[in-house]
């Protein structure tokens, strides 16, 4: 799955933050991780024969779960096939352990019905330099991704 890079840095960042860890402590350094990691995953793609792999855009998954779950179900060929529901760690849902975000307070994926909001790579204190790598780098994945799922309306978007 790809996120776009403003979204996914200042995620980074406040994760990172939250754990009260600073590895990610810019948007700099979060904008260079982001971008290494979106380097391996296309480093990796072509590694993987495509009955193995799927590619997924974040706004796909958030627009419609039901859809991407069904395709990955099919894909994959889980049995039984992938739901729209989990249960977060006991630690999550009350917090001081598991994952430090709000997730734990939910019970599926939530699709979201309003147009997504604009990513907000403006935002981040980055060179113009790195700003345009990430950018770039989130593009070209979410072409390579929809190269053979943009023909079999897979999910991509």
């Amino acid at each position: 799955m790809i996120r776009p890079p403003g979204a996914a840095i200042a995620s980074i960042r406040k994760l990172y933050a939250d754990l009260g860890r600073d590895e990610y402590g810019s948007d700099a350094l979060a904008a260079d991780y982001y971008l290494a990691r979106v380097g391996m995953m296309a480093h990796h793609w072509a590694r993987f024969d495509d009955a193995h792999k799927i590619g997924i855009t974040h706004r796909v998954l958030l627009t419609e779960p039901e859809r991407v779950l069904a395709q990955i179900s099919e894909r994959f060929s889980f049995s039984p096939k992938l739901e729209n529901r989990y249960e977060s760690p006991a630690a999550s849902r009350k917090g001081g352990g598991g994952d430090p975000t709000v997730s734990g307070k939910y019970t599926r994926i939530q699709a979201i019905t309003a147009a997504p909001k604009a990513d907000p790579i403006d935002d981040l204190q980055i060179s113009d330099r790195l700003r345009s790598d990430v950018v770039a780098a989130h593009e070209n994945f979410v072409d390579l991704i929809s190269a053979k799922e943009m023909a079999e309306d897979e999910c991509v978007g």
